[in-house]
């Protein structure tokens, strides 16, 4: 396996953690609405609004994994265009910018977790005295993802820079 291989598989691995982290923020938001549902049908506006909020949050954690992804996805891109015709300039610049573009997903990815802490807050706070467990266990779940996805981003920037200076020393 050549190291632009390896890169690649590091991001699609990150791409793959973070369309997992999408599905799970998506489940979580549903059973956030089942409880908002719930609450409603019994009458009890307060958890029911505090539900309203969690989902609100997980459909911004939902956005920010989209805009991680399309960063991953465009450092993809850019590493497979590197073939055997281009010289080590041409090669630099395409890992620069896959280094760039797998870089730039981190905003994005400390924007979920962001908002994955401040709906546990929320989902603690309004169901406190009740039982938050499931939905305090799938927040969970998605930070768990979006660690794995940060760090599979990072081993491909790491990569990337690596095989740039490998690439200046082209002809030594």
């Amino acid at each position: 396996m050549t190291a632009t291989d390896e890169i690649v598989r590091s991001l699609t691995s990150a791409v793959d953690d973070l369309d997992a982290g999408k599905t799970q923020a998506a489940a979580a938001a549903s059973h956030a609405e089942d409880v908002r549902e719930k609450a409603a049908a019994h009458g009890w506006e307060g958890i029911a609004a505090g539900m309203q909020d969690v989902i609100d949050q997980f459909d911004n954690v939902q956005a920010a994994i989209s805009r991680a992804k399309d960063h991953a996805d465009e450092a993809i891109g850019h590493v497979r265009q590197i073939d055997s015709k281009m010289n080590p300039t041409e090669v630099k610049e395409h890992l620069t910018s896959t280094g760039s573009k797998a870089e730039a997903a981190e905003p994005a990815i400390g924007d979920a977790f962001n908002e994955l802490d401040e709906a546990e807050t929320t989902v603690s706070r309004v169901l406190d005295g009740g039982d938050p467990g499931q939905l305090l266990s799938m927040i969970s779940e998605v930070n768990q993802t979006l660690v794995s996805a940060r760090q599979q981003l990072q081993n491909a920037k790491s990569a990337a820079d690596a095989e740039i200076q490998e690439a200046a020393q082209a002809g030594n």
